[in-house]
């Protein structure tokens, strides 16, 4: 009942604050006469994360104990929960309270070789009405590089929580998965951290549209160069836009492999008109859908993909104990939530206390 009531309290604060954060800004604004750009608010959350992970309620907030019967073992990882966090953010004080809150382990936002502005903002676009608790992303993979990544990874708190760590990777072709794979190989071989590698083979909000290494033969030959380096855990990450013939294709391929999962799925591909929004509300016409409107296909995935023998991730529009438990019953071990923990966080052990 304490527990109970600390995520209920704490739950509603949270929203509540969130709340203020984005509408406050959203009038900034528009009294400066500019834009509606979300980000803004994203990055004054992150300010806020960051004084709260360091103050002394930190773990009166945010510390909740995992029940010990919800332990997964992939392979020889061990998850003591199946809910993770996805590949979306990389705000290691965001990251890092969510696994106080429970999170069994997760994957770092999406990693390119070289840095990257992303996309010009605005870029990311939170939806409403019949469409709430999803968002539309452009972002474009902003981010540092993987040579700046992997001189800031040894230092990370993170890795206190000794849960398991994904490592997404994302490139234009073979030959830069390869290169991004061989600097993580060199920098990992150093840590004593559990870990795996996570392919991303789709990216829905880059500006060219729907990039992805999409010939299964491409595919096969980066898991074999991989697996003649290590026998680390490797996730292929696919999108729900790809059709089910290429997806039971695909895993004739990934069954071939040792210690292989499969993570389904990603964003989907959406347009600015598809969505009904304003031609200004992002700097490109179209971007990548998240959230709620995501499960069904998810839920449809996890079926279609679970005769094969291959462990499943299942990521898309988890926000409830009954999402998980339908996904469950479809076979997933792994349940990814990521926008669901943008709007509530505590989503993780108000699961908890119905998954016991």
């Amino acid at each position: 009942m304490k527990n109970y009531l600390r995520i209920v309290v704490f739950s509603f604060l949270y929203k509540f604050i969130r709340l203020i954060v984005v509408y406050s800004c959203y009038f900034f604004q528009q009294c400066r006469g500019r834009l509606k750009d979300l980000e803004l608010a994203i990055d004054c959350g992150d300010k806020i994360t960051e004084v709260c992970r360091r103050s002394m309620l930190c773990d009166t907030v945010f510390s909740f104990d995992i029940p010990d019967t919800l332990g997964v073992c992939l392979y020889d990882l061990y998850f003591p929960s199946p809910l993770t966090f996805s590949s979306f953010k990389s705000h290691v004080d965001t990251l890092d309270i969510w696994m106080a809150l429970g999170a069994g382990g997760g994957c770092f936002k999406t990693i390119l070789l070289d840095s990257s502005e992303g996309n010009k903002r605005p870029r990311i676009v939170e939806l409403t009405g019949a469409r709430r608790g999803c968002f539309l992303n452009a972002m474009g993979l902003p981010g540092k590089g993987v040579d700046q990544f992997l001189e800031e990874l040894p230092q990370l708190s993170i890795h206190r929580y000794r849960r398991p760590l994904g490592f997404s990777l994302w490139g234009h072709d073979v030959r830069t998965y390869q290169q991004l794979f061989d600097r993580f190989f060199i920098a990992l071989s150093k840590v004593d951290f559990p870990y795996y590698y996570e392919l991303n083979l789709s990216c829905p909000n880059m500006a060219s549209g729907i990039t992805v290494v999409h010939k299964l033969d491409h595919i096969q030959h980066l898991l074999r160069y991989i697996r003649s380096k290590t026998q680390a855990v490797v996730g292929v990450k696919v999108s729900p836009d790809f059709d089910n013939d290429y997806l039971c294709q695909l895993m004739d391929v990934l069954r071939t492999f040792d210690k292989v999962f499969i993570n389904c799925g990603n964003t989907r591909f959406k347009t600015l008109d598809s969505l009904h929004l304003e031609p200004d509300s992002m700097s490109v016409g179209h971007g990548g859908l998240s959230g709620a409107l995501l499960f069904n296909r998810t839920l449809e995935m996890t079926g279609l993909l679970n005769p094969f023998g291959i462990p499943i991730m299942a990521t898309g529009g988890i926000s409830s104990c009954d999402h998980v438990s339908r996904l469950r019953d479809e076979g997933a071990v792994l349940f990814g939530i990521a926008t669901a923990l943008i709007f509530d966080p505590f989503v993780i052990p108000k699961i908890h206390q119905r998954l016991v």
